[in-house]
């Protein structure tokens, strides 16, 4: 039977006794957690691999909904079971949209809420088992990025593919992934800590100290792996901190100081993913701009095709270009139409038509405000222009 780790969060203590104690949990390989509020909740979820939050609605300070997507944030796979009263219709309605599987309404049986949770449990052993072969392929392509890079011998364990098979019994490590993602270097260091003691236990036994590390390793990989990372950009953090002298590397005061260091380099890499994901859908923005200027985007349309806000494109193109967007459309008509100007003999109704005005007039009229002189005086004499700084 697979192991079940259940977080029951209500205000009402009487609430969480009855779950806890109305049910032989142990029996059914449950182990029970309780938290008073959301904080605590969001505190015990940070620290234990939970596997079904069941929650109140309605609590003091934060709200069910609010802790339902806190604790997506930090853990996307996590079942949710929500107890609501007839009253709370609304935020029962807002909890399905946030995809919770089931909810149970006050009063309840406890044996009730017990058959909800066999229910999950099944889903999650399926969902395992499925997840085995991904697992394994995962696995291969982890050991060649690793195998690719350059590591001194010292660090040959990363690709051990036995201590790559027995990480997976290795528990220690569960919460790493968790806390990368929450991003509070204060708590990594303090988990980074308890790994030290762990290693300290070991160091007699260096398989187990590898395997251990081995176990980090995964953990870390796949972290940068779900938040949009490629094991490289992993692979290279742990290159980047091997010692530059050799006659250190495999002791366990080095082994220490660099797991401290990939670890915290690891955080900050993934703490930029939301600046790298914002400059890469600019960079995606401007080109489409750059190549599509001239036939009438407006700021509606664009945002509408990067299924974004107009406003937070707006702020996007502000911070991240520097300009406007309105201004960075008339930069790039203006420079095309000089460079058409001075380099071709096409009519002003043909410029006018490939930029996107409705008339040569209203080009005319447009290029006389921005360059200074109309595009007839500029084609005649292109320093004549009071041209605008782009």
């Amino acid at each position: 039977m697979v192991e079940c780790r259940l977080l029951v969060a209500d205000d009402e203590k009487y609430l969480r006794e009855k779950v806890s104690s109305n049910v032989d949990w142990q029996k059914y390989n449950c182990q029970v957690f309780q938290a008073k509020d959301g904080y605590e909740a969001l505190t015990i979820l940070k620290e234990e691999n939970i596997d079904i939050l069941v929650t109140d609605i309605r609590m003091p300070g934060m709200t069910g909904i609010e802790l339902i997507r806190r604790a997506r944030e930090q853990n996307p796979g996590l079942r949710v079971i929500v107890i609501s009263e007839y009253a709370d219709f609304e935020y029962a309605r807002e909890s399905l949209r946030l995809g919770v599987e089931d909810y149970v309404l006050k009063p309840f049986r406890t044996q009730r809420l017990l058959e909800m949770v066999q229910r999950l449990r099944a889903k999650i052993a399926q969902e395992r088992d499925v997840d085995d072969d991904a697992r394994e392929a995962a696995h291969d392509e982890m050991y060649e990025a690793i195998s690719r890079s350059s590591l001194p011998g010292a660090f040959r364990w990363l690709i051990n593919r036995e201590l790559f098979v027995e990480q997976s019994t290795a528990s220690a490590c569960r919460k790493l992934g968790s806390l990368l993602k929450a991003g509070n270097e204060g708590d990594l260091e303090a988990e980074l800590h308890s790994y030290f003691q762990l290693m300290d236990q070991f160091q007699e036994d260096t398989r187990s100290v590898y395997i251990f590390m081995n176990s980090i390793m995964i953990a870390l990989l796949n972290t940068l792996k779900e938040v949009g990372f490629a094991y490289d950009e992993g692979v290279s953090i742990m290159v980047r901190h091997i010692s530059a002298h050799p006659e250190q590397n495999g002791s366990l005061a080095m082994l220490k100081e660099w797991l401290k260091a990939v670890v915290l380099d690891t955080n900050r890499l993934i703490q930029s993913a939301p600046q790298r994901r914002k400059t890469r859908m600019m960079h995606q923005i401007k080109q489409y701009v750059d190549e599509n200027y001239q036939r009438g985007i407006s700021l509606g349309k664009l945002a509408e095709e990067f299924n974004v806000s107009t406003g937070y494109l707006s702020k996007l193109f502000l911070d991240q270009v520097g300009q406007h967007f309105s201004d960075y459309i008339n930069g790039l008509k203006v420079r095309k139409a000089m460079e058409l100007l001075k380099t071709t003999d096409q009519r002003m109704y043909e410029i006018a038509d490939f930029l996107g005005f409705q008339n040569a007039y209203y080009f005319s009229s447009w290029f006389k405000r921005e360059v200074g002189v109309t595009p007839t005086e500029y084609r005649a004499d292109p320093g004549s222009a009071q041209a605008r700084k782009n």
